[in-house]
């Protein structure tokens, strides 16, 4: 089997759930066990469940997001569906916006 090396965004995923093992056993003292879902790639696109899931928000703040035009989605016959590198953009702008309203309050 070909294993290649691993990419600049498996890299920084490691990285965090490195800082994410420090942080909980720091705080419990225990080790925490390795998540298998690590080598699992991510599906195309998720239901507003799997959305709310990998965002660690409700169902109702997705479908606000949704709503807003914040989280663009699809529908596949009834299913509504969002992209996942749609929950990866959305991460990324809130990451930014809130870096920006950090900045502008000052010390």
């Amino acid at each position: 089997m070909n294993q290649s090396s691993p990419t600049t965004k498996e890299k920084d995923l490691r990285e965090v759930l490195q800082k994410i093992r420090t942080l909980v056993e720091e705080a419990t003292g225990e080790t925490p066990i390795e998540p298998a879902l690590i080598s699992t790639p991510l599906p195309i696109a998720v239901s507003v469940d799997q959305a709310a899931a990998m965002l660690s928000i409700s169902t109702k703040s997705v479908r606000e997001y949704i709503t807003s035009g914040q989280i663009p989605s699809f529908r596949v016959g009834r299913r509504l569906l969002v992209r996942a590198k749609a929950l990866e953009n959305f991460a990324s702008s809130m990451e930014h916006s809130e870096s920006i309203l950090r900045e502008a309050q000052g010390p």
